[in-house]
């Protein structure tokens, strides 16, 4: 007997518990490897002496070479879980932390961008999960459920192109 389905045709229901494990996207690591390459070529066409040119280039391998650990270090061992009830957390080595989306996700191509906060007197982050970081149905119910639980932001009063000003 086939999954019963819902009114958006899907088996499995939005609210239900979601684990996706995160994995290194080779897609993003390709796009800051060539990033990195482009301002290369870009040294090496500058008019720079010598010694000028051999530090910038090594300091540009270099920064390569963190940016492509670090981004291979913040992802790996990493899982995001979601609960029923609209908990967020990330789970890795360093344990499990409870996560507050800040703001409506962007979706665009693959990418999905989201603005958590870990703790409450924690920073903001600006997460871009690529969709080559997990399976592409965990992806997608991924985004259905940041766009469902992202809190709203707070709506000015007044018109955006109310120019008057009293005087």
């Amino acid at each position: 007997m086939p999954p019963i389905r819902n009114s958006t045709g899907c088996s499995v229901p939005f609210d239900a518990p979601l684990t996706v494990e995160l994995r290194p996207s080779r897609r993003l690591l390709a796009w800051i490897l060539a990033v990195h390459a482009a301002a290369a070529v870009a040294v090496l066409q500058a008019d720079l002496p010598p010694a000028w040119r051999l530090a910038a280039l090594l300091a540009l391998l270099g920064l390569a070479a963190a940016e492509g650990h670090g981004h291979r270090r913040q992802w790996a061992g990493t899982r995001l879980r979601i609960d029923g009830r609209g908990g967020w957390y990330r789970e890795g080595p360093d344990g499990t932390h409870p996560l507050a989306l800040l703001a409506p996700p962007v979706q665009f191509a693959g990418l999905l961008l989201l603005e958590v906060r870990t703790a409450p007197r924690a920073r903001r982050r600006r997460w871009l999960l690529v969709r080559d970081m997990m399976d592409r149905e965990h992806f997608r119910r991924l985004c259905v459920r940041a766009r469902m639980d992202a809190e709203p932001r707070p709506v000015r009063e007044g018109r955006p192109d109310d120019t008057s000003h009293a005087s």
